[in-house]
């Protein structure tokens, strides 16, 4: 049976003062220095989950104020050339960091080692992923949908300077990464690809026009990429109670962000997949399979938060999932519901979770029930 993932990390209390000593466990993501006006970030070979959700938030301060350590600077460069391992969610705040440095007049370029076409590696399997899911795109010219739009108006930047080694990637080199010959984790993950919006966020005056342009958004992705996925990998009994519950999932998200996260605007990044669990798989595709899903639980591993269960685990336990990745980079859940540490819980983003996933609490006094949607969904 096909499902979407709903489960989330068991939350471990751990008190505030040694908050800061945990994200010392957790490796940096970049090597980083300022040179002739140019910010140069050099990844290493990870960029998990964890991590990034450990630092990033530095580098993401620096984009945005065009000033790093008291040096200001107007261009960054982002050197991904030992990466071999890349989870959905740095990507899609990266482009989205990205994106907001280039709105403020920064400019961008990025490098990828070069790749052989014969060599099965993980370079080369990052770079095939990348590729067909939307990724390399994001990174090397975005195109951003804004909303409301009459027309469903499509910016799109100056094309970055970003180069497989020496040499400039376009969109006919991206559509040769896709057929890098290399087996990807996963074979048949391509649903929504990851794409970048940009949302008006008015209080009142366009509320309503902003939500139902997101609206006809997803129902026009979910109609053009969702549904064909869906009707080609789930079981025909499941097909239309798993279509409504992708859109309401990717409505609700949007929608919290355009009325929460942001004053007036600011970008979103979405991004769906298929995933392949290892129930009722052969033995030798079982073993494959688990040998990705252990490396991916290993990213997910972090000080704060204990890693889930067999039980727990969506890929071995299903024969298949959907999962939805919705990002933005505005106020938290904990700066829009107004909370703060206390003596009696030090850490407000677990008394946050718990509020809004346990309790149902939401900011809107007016709703149609008691709970908050994303209690509901």
């Amino acid at each position: 049976m096909n499902n979407l993932e709903t489960n989330t990390p068991n939350i471990v209390v751990v008190p505030e003062d040694q908050i800061h000593n945990t994200r010392q466990l957790l490796p940096n993501l970049f090597n980083h220095y300022i040179k002739d006006n140019k910010l140069i970030l050099t990844a290493k070979q990870d960029l998990s989950d964890a991590s990034w959700g450990a630092w990033f938030g530095f580098i993401q301060s620096a984009l945005r104020q065009r000033v790093w350590l008291g040096v200001p600077f107007r261009h960054c460069h982002i050197n991904l050339s030992s990466c071999t391992w890349a989870d959905p969610l740095p990507l899609m705040s990266l482009s989205v960091a990205l994106a907001e440095f280039e709105a403020k007049e920064g400019t961008v370029s990025l490098e990828f080692n070069s790749f052989d076409q014969t060599n099965e590696n993980d370079q080369n399997r990052l770079l095939k992923y990348m590729a067909r899911e939307g990724f390399m795109s994001l990174l090397v010219s975005p195109a951003i949908a804004y909303l409301p739009s009459q027309k469903a108006m499509v910016k799109t930047y100056p094309k970055r300077d970003v180069r497989l080694g020496k040499v400039l990637i376009t969109e006919e080199l991206i559509e040769k990464l896709k057929e890098i010959y290399v087996p990807l984790a996963y074979q048949r993950s391509t649903c929504l690809p990851a794409t970048l919006l940009h949302l008006d966020c008015p209080q009142e005056a366009n509320h309503i026009k902003t939500l139902d342009d997101i609206d006809q958004w997803v129902e026009r992705k979910l109609y053009e990429a969702i549904a064909p996925v869906v009707s080609d990998l789930v079981p025909g009994w499941a097909q239309r109670s798993v279509r409504y519950r992708l859109l309401m999932v990717l409505r609700e998200m949007l929608h919290n962000i355009a009325e929460h996260a942001y004053a007036e605007s600011g970008f979103a990044a979405v991004y769906i997949r298929y995933r392949e669990g290892v129930l009722g798989e052969a033995l030798a595709n079982r073993k494959r399979l688990e040998q990705f899903i252990n490396r991916e639980h290993d990213q997910w591993k972090t000080p704060l938060m204990e890693p889930p269960s067999e039980q727990e685990s969506f890929p071995k336990t299903r024969s298949g999932f959907f999962e939805v990745f919705v990002l933005d980079s505005g106020k938290g859940l904990c700066n829009s519901l107004g909370e703060v540490a206390t003596n009696i819980s030090p850490s407000p983003l677990q008394k946050c979770m718990l509020d809004i996933f346990d309790k149902g609490r939401g900011r809107r006094a007016e709703r149609p029930t008691q709970y908050g949607g994303l209690f509901l969904i």
